[in-house]
């Protein structure tokens, strides 16, 4: 009877054994919500994650030459012209070692502790149940930001605007000029608070969506989080730009308050949406391409090590 709450929670509706553990596991079944090994989540979500920022790195570098302080680019087309143009094609990829690091170990983390946190939620009654992907991204996202987000995207806005090329020699560059590993951590509550509010919108999103898909078809999983990424743009752009201009070189310890109303003064509301079209371009995409990964691996790694009821 000991295996019966983590069987219960990874099939189809179970009856209770009366216990309040069981009766968890089984409320988190009934509802759908499946329980995965922990080490399934973490090596799917790293390898979408490394996937997907492979493909739209130059994206992301557009984008934060765009929030930058000092920029005087129009629009990402031109960044990136600019740059293949005066530096070779590998110019827009400056940065791109730590974010794949960054990025693989986010999404690990990410799928962790979602995967970890939607069973314990979805175990709660009261909790309505297109909340609960909603809720399980929030604290993902928080969980993210503080292990691996701020420090891998404190020094890639660092070598983006050095237009760094990435070498071990410049990681290490980067991590004294930010003064330190504890420096690494500049910006902290504002890349907690971006990445609550992408991956509570993000996952709430296609959580909802891929409930009403009518089949598990790949397509299907890249159409939903094409629409995910989409959303989770224009709702928690202003959080990504205050995050890059605290973490941009010279940037002065100021709260994200002061940040935002200072960015308003400067480029009108318009400007806390800066950068927006390489984030739309990226976060389409990878939104579409992580979950289409996620969802493949996983399935892969169900048929290498099944749960405890399929062995």
């Amino acid at each position: 009877m000991a295996s019966a709450p983590a069987a219960a929670a990874a099939t189809a509706p179970a009856v209770s054994t009366g216990t309040a553990p069981a009766m968890s596991a089984s409320t988190t079944a009934r509802r759908g919500m499946k329980k995965e090994k922990p080490w399934h989540s973490f090596v799917a979500g790293a390898i979408g994650g490394s996937v997907e920022i492979a493909i739209t790195y130059p994206t992301e570098f557009a984008k934060t030459q765009l929030q930058l302080p000092g920029n005087r680019f129009a629009n990402p087309i031109a960044v990136l012209g600019h740059h293949v143009r005066t530096y070779g094609p590998l110019a827009i990829y400056s940065g791109l070692a730590p974010m794949v690091a960054g990025n693989a170990a986010k999404a690990a983390v990410r799928f962790l502790a979602y995967d970890a946190i939607k069973v314990r939620v979805a175990a709660l009654d009261f909790v309505p149940r297109p909340l609960v992907p909603l809720l399980a991204g929030l604290g993902a996202g928080a969980v993210e930001a503080v292990t691996v987000v701020t420090p891998s995207e404190t020094l890639k806005t660092r070598m983006v605007a050095a237009r760094n090329a990435g070498t071990p020699l410049a990681v290490t560059a980067a991590i004294r000029e930010v003064g330190g590993v504890r420096g690494m951590w500049r910006g902290c509550r504002a890349v907690v608070a971006r990445q609550a509010a992408n991956s509570a919108v993000r996952f709430g999103v296609y959580g909802v969506l891929r409930d009403k898909t009518p089949s598990d078809s790949p397509v299907w999983a890249f159409a939903c989080g094409m629409v995910a990424g989409t959303v989770t743009v224009y709702a928690t752009m202003p959080l990504d730009v205050v995050k890059t201009k605290l973490q941009a070189p010279g940037a002065k310890a100021r709260g994200m308050w002061a940040v935002a109303t200072q960015t308003v003064k400067e480029d009108g509301v318009k400007g806390l949406w800066r950068g927006a079209t390489p984030r739309l371009a990226r976060l389409v995409f990878s939104g579409a391409i992580v979950f289409t990964v996620y969802e493949q691996v996983m399935r892969g790694l169900r048929v290498l090590d099944p749960p405890r009821d399929q062995e």
